[in-house]
């Protein structure tokens, strides 16, 4: 089957954009998910009683905008800032370093 080049960019370009957009539904519903479950200890237990604030991520030079969950003055999860126009509350790998650099 012979294809022609204008025809081959226009399947290439479908493609790309359809799997760019399936890629992003994906993570909306997984950051959906992740970020809104539960502490580990239930509701009412004592994570319960901490607050998420904000925080610029120092991983890398986007300084993404991510919330940290702090309780008794102590950073105990980090996620992403759904409210971000940057990352749309997406975080990378650095982001969970957070923790890590203030800590160690």
């Amino acid at each position: 089957m012979r294809m022609s080049r204008r025809s081959f960019l226009k399947a290439s370009a479908a493609t790309g954009i359809g799997a760019a957009l399936l890629h992003g539904n994906a993570r909306a519903q997984a950051s959906a998910t992740d970020d809104d479950r539960p502490l580990p200890d239930g509701p009412g237990g004592p994570l319960a009683q901490g607050e998420w604030k904000p925080l610029g991520c120092a991983g890398c030079t986007s300084w993404c905008s991510k919330e940290v969950y702090v309780l008794d003055g102590r950073m105990i999860k980090v996620r992403g800032n759904a409210r971000s126009k940057v990352n749309g509350g997406a975080g990378c790998v650095r982001s969970h370093l957070i923790l890590q650099m203030v800590y160690d």
